[in-house]
């Protein structure tokens, strides 16, 4: 087995990485050809042999040594420089070494996700999303590859309730983004081009990924978004209030801030762990059964009205309360929320209910864990070592934005409530 990984280096290509290792140490034949990109002083085969390093699980700390000569050793793993959103992916000579290797699935895993609405986003949501995964499914063809694995999203379904196929495709949806939509184009695409070219096809369907919750480190993750950026906004927020502070002692001052946000009462976010994923994709792939659609998903929902009071109280802050509509009249914070990151995040939190249909993998013995109360918590308290992702490290008294969409918004946010917030009199702030 040699497959060819585009996303190696994302949260879900990292973990997918540790499992293929895993297979390996149980006596499976299993070569890896990775697709990537050097970043700073650090070649791609070098951002991959730190991140091993450094995220190791510890069940393979044992391994480690073995594991990174494996993956240093090019008779089993190759890395190749590419850009997925070119027209032209690969420089000639590395093309070239491509073209003259034999594969026996390509796994594509790497995207753009960016929930922005503006032209430059959506360009590049397309490029990379739609375009990037036809000129994979081209290359696919010219390789002669007959498994092409596409890692999707359970959200393609858009605004779809109740209880939902992993089969479900509906292009006239309402979607609540340009990303959900591209995800969606792309995979229509991959069924109908492998239906074409007797190319066997697997759709991957993760629902929110979050950290790890199988394998210590506890909550381990480097991706910071989503429900993880709530907590980082709440955070800039404290940091304009008092710059002055260090991160640990920015943490031991609560505040609150008080926010009228319109969120769903009867529903939740879908978060799955993303060793979970992994597992179950490595399971699958030597499972052997193609030309299906998989949720990745957990069995039920995270509710809103339990996350959202646990990412204030990570943070040591309060005054969100819970309203059925965006209010008419609105606070200077109400504002700057409801314009910028709350426009992205609304449409996940007063959605209906949503139940990923799963039951093409009742066969798989993992179970996954669950995002309650105590799963959440250990995610928030990783989270919460890592300052949210927004500096450097966990003893960096100076928050230093990650480059991420959702990141960017929640600096530019701070750093308005500092000329806009009248600290004294609409934010109360007392000692823990």
């Amino acid at each position: 087995m040699n497959i060819l990984v585009t996303g190696g280096t994302s949260l879900l290509g990292r973990n997918f990485l540790f499992e293929a290792f895993r297979a390996y140490e149980k006596g499976e034949d299993i070569k890896l050809s990775l697709l990537g990109r050097s970043s700073g002083d650090l070649t791609f085969k070098q951002r991959v042999a730190s991140f091993l390093s450094d995220e190791c699980p510890i069940s393979l700390h044992p391994s480690l040594s073995k594991m990174l000569a494996y993956f240093d050793n090019d008779e089993f793993v190759s890395y190749y420089e590419y850009n997925l959103g070119e027209d032209q992916p690969f420089d000639a000579s590395d093309r070239a070494k491509i073209l003259g290797t034999r594969f026996s699935h390509i796994l594509h895993i790497a995207s753009v996700s960016d929930f922005r609405a503006t032209d430059e986003v959506v360009t590049k949501l397309n490029q990379v999303n739609v375009k990037g995964t036809d000129r994979m499914l081209t290359l696919c063809k010219e390789l002669n590859v007959k498994k092409f694995i596409y890692v999707s999203s359970a959200y393609v379904c858009g605004d779809a309730s109740g209880e939902i196929s992993p089969d479900y495709v509906n292009l006239e949806a309402s979607f609540k983004n340009s990303y959900e939509q591209t995800k969606l184009r792309a995979e229509v695409n991959v069924r109908q081009f492998c239906k074409e070219n007797n190319i066997n096809y697997l759709i991957y369907r993760p629902s929110i990924v979050s950290g790890r919750l199988i394998e210590p480190v506890l909550g381990l993750t480097y991706k910071f978004d989503i429900f993880y950026s709530c907590a980082a906004l709440l955070l800039y927020a404290k940091k304009v209030i008092h710059n002055e502070l260090s991160m640990e002692a920015l943490l031991d001052v609560h505040v609150n801030i008080p926010m009228r946000a319109q969120y769903s009462n009867d529903s939740g976010l879908n978060i799955v762990p993303v060793d979970y994923v992994a597992k179950v994709m490595m399971y699958t792939i030597f499972e052997d059964v193609y030309n299906r659609s998989i949720h990745l998903v957990n069995d039920e929902e995270t509710p809103h009205h339990l996350y959202i009071p646990l990412i204030e109280k990570a943070v040591n802050c309060s005054g969100v309360v819970r309203v059925d509509e965006e209010p008419a009249s609105k606070t200077i914070i109400e504002k700057m929320y409801y314009r910028s990151f709350g426009k992205m995040f609304t449409p996940y939190i007063t959605g209906k209910p949503m139940f990923f249909d799963k039951s093409n993998i009742e066969n798989i013995a993992l179970e996954c864990p669950r995002v309650d109360e105590i799963g959440f918590n250990t995610l928030m308290e990783y989270a919460r070592s890592r300052n949210f992702g927004l500096s450097k490290s966990p003893d960096d008294a100076d928050i230093v934005p990650r480059q991420s969409a959702i990141k960017e918004m929640a600096f530019r946010l701070g750093f308005k409530l500092k000329s806009l917030l009248d600290r004294r009199s609409l934010v109360g702030v007392e000692g823990k």
